[in-house]
């Protein structure tokens, strides 16, 4: 009798045991299916998010070198609120963009050093990566965040 119940629990216990791993593979799938870097090209940035909803600092390179950028990540997908600060913390522009539609690829090139001369060896990787687009009103502004113009962004979606 005693036997018979020490098989039930133990018959328990490994149902249990592999509930939580299926169910432990399952949030691990999920959670990397949008494992993917983002790029915004306004501003430069391609990275991949630590978190789905976050607020990420970037001081920017390029077209606004020296710029704060705050992203309002809100899902990892891109879909964001943004503020643009110069160099003296004014606010110089906000906006929104929307989940990327799908994902795309692009190469990334790594060279080898030492190699003979007149020989160039690299090795070649793909990339998956999100771009999410521009969405509804982006707003420009002049010195100590007086508003100069804004423009509302919105998209006809359409299939080839």
């Amino acid at each position: 009798m005693q036997r018979n119940i020490i098989m039930q629990n133990i018959k328990r216990y490994h149902f249990f045991i592999l509930l939580l791993l299926a169910a432990i593979a399952y949030s691990n799938k999920a959670s990397s299916q949008y494992n993917f870097s983002l790029s915004y090209e306004e501003f430069d940035i391609f990275f991949s998010p630590k978190k789905c909803v976050d607020t990420i600092e970037f001081t920017l390179k390029g077209k606004y070198a020296g710029y704060k950028l705050k992203l309002y990540l809100k899902n990892c997908k891109g879909e964001a609120h943004f503020e643009l600060f110069d160099k003296k913390n004014g606010l110089r522009m906000s906006g929104n963009y929307d989940n990327a539609i799908d994902t795309l690829k692009k190469y990334r090139l790594g060279r080898y050093l030492a190699q003979p001369e007149g020989v160039e060896k690299y090795s070649i990787s793909v990339i998956r990566y999100l771009y999410p687009i521009k969405a509804g009103k982006w707003v420009y502004y002049e010195g100590e965040g007086k508003r100069k113009k804004s423009r509302t962004v919105t998209y006809v979606y359409t299939t080839q």
